[in-house]
């Protein structure tokens, strides 16, 4: 093996490295994004489910309720919770309006 061979071997060797180090950097980027929108949305069906139910929101959660235009005895629940990334994860529900004397 000559000197320009071993040369040209480490180069390809080298950018193999650097693909597979770039390759495994992005997974874990991906890996924490989802963890992030994982616990993101667990909390917004919590806040969903407690909007359901009349209980307040919690702190940087937003809750609109919109009447249905196709139905008058329905409403659209919505719930917007904050991510640290600066997004948001929104769930919509749609249920039936509470009556007077329920």
């Amino acid at each position: 093996m000559t000197l320009l061979e071993a040369l040209l071997a480490t180069v390809i060797l080298s950018v193999v490295a650097i693909g597979c180090l770039e390759g495994t950097r992005n997974a874990a980027q991906l890996q924490r994004k989802a963890e992030l929108v994982s616990a993101a949305t667990v909390r917004a069906e919590s806040e969903l489910a407690a909007a359901v139910l009349g209980l307040p929101a919690g702190k940087g959660v937003s809750v609109d309720r919109q009447r249905y235009a196709a139905n008058p005895r329905l409403e659209l629940v919505r719930v917007r919770v904050p991510q640290p990334d600066g997004g948001q994860v929104e769930l919509v529900r749609l249920m039936e309006r509470p009556t007077v004397g329920r």
